[in-house]
C-alpha cells in the first residue's frame, strides 16, 4: 500500500484526489495521512523509498476568495515524459518541470495533485462564467483548448507518470492491469422524424437545406418523404436509425445505452417524449427486448428548473416501470449536455442516479474532466464527496462534423481524430465514451464513419 502524506488544510479535498487519482484511475490502494511536519506532498512507498511534489494549488485554495486570478493558469509548462514510452508532454497546470533523483527520493516541481484537482472537478468553470447562449461552458472557453492540451488525458498521463517514477523506486510494486471498454451511446432527442408529419416542419428544413446546406438533394428528400408519408409510404428515418444502431452494434459485440427525454420542456425538446408518446412503447421494448439499456435524458429547461428536473425523473421512473423495463443502474445525461458545476450533481445523487455521462464539450471532442476513466463525483461548493459516478463523454458526433463547431468536413480526418482520442483513452486503461444521435445518420458516409468508430 502507497502512503500520501499531507498537510492538514482542505483534507476532504486532498483525501478525495488522492482516492480517485490512486484508487480509481491506477487501481492502487493509498491511504491519505496529516503529517504537520512536511511541507506539500509525501508518497511513501512500501521499500520507504518516496516522491516529494509541491501543494501550490491548494496554497492558494480558499472557497471565500476564489478568483480566476488567483487559481486559472495564465501559463503553463510542459514535463517531458519519456518514462511513459512516447512523446508525451504533460502539462503543468501548477508547479514546474524540475525533477531531481535520488536512490531512494524523487522531489518533483510539479503540484501532480493540485492539477488533478482542479481538472478533474471542472474547477475551472467554477471559477469562469463565461457561458454560450444554452447557458454551457464550452470547450472554446478553456484552458485546455488554449493551451492546446483538451486532446490529451492528462490526468491519466499524470497518474502512469507518478506510477513510473514509484516503479524506478520500488521494482517490487504491482498494479492490476485495467483494459478499457468502448461504450457506445446514443441520445434519442428526436425518436420520430416531425417533419413528417408536420408541414411546417418540413418547409422549414427544406430552407435550412437549399439555403445553409445548399444541398438540393436533402431539400428534395425531406420533401419526398414527407409527400410518402402522407400517402401511406415511406419510413421514419429516425426511427430506423434505432434500429440500425442496434444492428450493427450487436454485430460488433456492443451494447447501446439509448438516453430518452422524459417530457417536453422547450421548443428544443421531441414532442414524442415519454410522457406524451404511444408509439414510442415498441421502440422501448425493442431496446429492452435486444438487450440494450434505457438512460434517462432530461430536457433543455431542466438543469435551470429543479421542479422540472424533478418532475422529469418521476416521469422517467414512471413510464419504465408502466413497461415493465428495469434502469439500474441509473444512467444520466441531460439534453444539450447542459451543466450546473454547482449543482447538478449533488441533484442528480439526491435522486438516486448512479452515473452521469454528460461531462464532455458540446463543440470540441477531447478530455473535459483530463480522464478516460470513471470518478467518483465532487461537489465543490458544499465540499462533499459524492457517490454518483462520472464517465466522461470524449466524442459526439455533432462536436467533430457540426458547422457551428469543430465542422471536420473530411470523414477519413474525422476518423483519425476520433482514432487519436479513443486509442489515447485506451492507452491508460480507460473508456472510449462515444454519443452518436440517430438523426445523424443520414448520409452514407455518416454511416460508414459510425462503424469505423464503433469497431
Amino acid at each position: 500500500m502507497l502512503i500520501l502524506k499531507v498537510t492538514e488544510d482542505y483534507f476532504i479535498e486532498k483525501k478525495y484526489i488522492a482516492y480517485v487519482f490512486f484508487n480509481e484511475i491506477l487501481g492502487v490502494n493509498c491511504s491519505v495521512e496529516v503529517d504537520s511536519k512536511i511541507k506539500g506532498y509525501k508518497l511513501i512507498l512500501p521499500n520507504g523509498a518516496s516522491i516529494n511534489a509541491p501543494d501550490l494549488f491548494f496554497d492558494k485554495f480558499n472557497l471565500s476568495t476564489l478568483s480566476p486570478i488567483s487559481l486559472i493558469p495564465n501559463s503553463i509548462d510542459f514535463l517531458d515524459c519519456q518514462l511513459l514510452g512516447e512523446d508525451v508532454k504533460l502539462p503543468v497546470l501548477f508547479g514546474g518541470t524540475q525533477v531531481e533523483s535520488g536512490a531512494e527520493t524523487i522531489t518533483l516541481d510539479y503540484d501532480f495533485l493540485g492539477s488533478a484537482f482542479f481538472t478533474i472537478t471542472c474547477m475551472e468553470e467554477y471559477l469562469n462564467d463565461q457561458r454560450d447562449k444554452h447557458g454551457r461552458f464550452l470547450g472554446e472557453f478553456s484552458i485546455a483548448n488554449k493551451f492546446k492540451y483538451l486532446e490529451q488525458p492528462i490526468v491519466d498521463q499524470a497518474a502512469e507518470y507518478i506510477w513510473q517514477l514509484c516503479l524506478s523506486l520500488d521494482y517490487a510494486l504491482l498494479k492490476p492491469s485495467k483494459t478499457g471498454s468502448t461504450y457506445v451511446t446514443c441520445d434519442v432527442d428526436w425518436p420520430y422524424d416531425p417533419r413528417l408529419n408536420d408541414f411546417n416542419s418540413a418547409l422549414k428544413y427544406i430552407g435550412y437545406a437549399l439555403i445553409r446546406k445548399k444541398s438540393l438533394k436533402s431539400a428534395f428528400g425531406c420533401l419526398s418523404r414527407f409527400i410518402l408519408s402522407k400517402l401511406g409510404g415511406g419510413k421514419d428515418n429516425n426511427r430506423k436509425m434505432v434500429s440500425w444502431i442496434m444492428d450493427v452494434n450487436e454485430k460488433a459485440g456492443n451494447k447501446v445505452l439509448f438516453y430518452f427525454i422524459p417530457i417536453k420542456t422547450s421548443p428544443f425538446d421531441s414532442n414524442d417524449s415519454l410522457e406524451k408518446s404511444e408509439k414510442i412503447s415498441e421502440l422501448l421494448q425493442e431496446i429492452n427486448t435486444r438487450g440494450h439499456s434505457i438512460g434517462i435524458h432530461p430536457g433543455y429547461e431542466c438543469v435551470s428548473s429543479i421542479p422540472v428536473f424533478e418532475k422529469s425523473i418521476n416521469t422517467f421512473q414512471s413510464r419504465l416501470l408502466a413497461e415493465g423495463i428495469k434502469h439500474e443502474p441509473f444512467h444520466n445525461r441531460t439534453h444539450f449536455l447542459k451543466w450546473d458545476i454547482e449543482t447538478t450533481a449533488s441533484f442528480l445523487e439526491k435522486n438516486n442516479i448512479n452515473y452521469d455521462s454528460t461531462l464532455g464539450f458540446a463543440d470540441k471532442v477531447g478530455f473535459r474532466c483530463g480522464t478516460a476513466h470513471e470518478f467518483t463525483m465532487f461537489d465543490i461548493k458544499r465540499r462533499v464527496v459524492l457517490k454518483i459516478k462520472q464517465r466522461p463523454l470524449l466524442f459526439m458526433e455533432g462536436s467533430l462534423l457540426n458547422e457551428q463547431y469543430e465542422n471536420v468536413v473530411e470523414r477519413d480526418l474525422a476518423f483519425e481524430k476520433v482514432k487519436l482520442i479513443k486509442d489515447r483513452a485506451l492507452l491508460y486503461g480507460g473508456n472510449f465514451t462515444m454519443l452518436w444521435h440517430n438523426t445523424y445518420l443520414e448520409s452514407e458516409y455518416d454511416k460508414l464513419l459510425y462503424l469505423k468508430v464503433i469497431k
